[in-house]
């Protein structure tokens, strides 16, 4: 794993590389706040689909959200 980040939080990555996603993040607000200043939980969500979509280089529209995928299941460590 490269990097990994809290949609709530996206300050506080770990990994190999913490800032491998800073090209993508630009002009998304994540980090939910209390009361008017904060990001709301909409918006939160709006910019982790948008950053899927600049990531993956395809917009999560509805034909994405209605067609057919294929899923990858990883094993567990345990």
């Amino acid at each position: 794993m490269i990097t990994s980040l809290t949609v709530t939080y996206p300050a506080l990555r770990d990994r190999a590389d913490p800032h491998a996603l800073d090209p993508y993040l630009e002009g998304l607000r994540f980090e939910l706040g209390s009361g008017r200043e904060g990001t709301s939980i909409e918006e939160s969500i709006s910019s982790a689909l948008t950053l899927i979509g600049r990531i993956t280089g395809r917009e999560i529209d509805r034909e994405w959200l209605d067609g057919t995928h294929t899923l990858y299941v990883m094993p567990s460590r345990d």
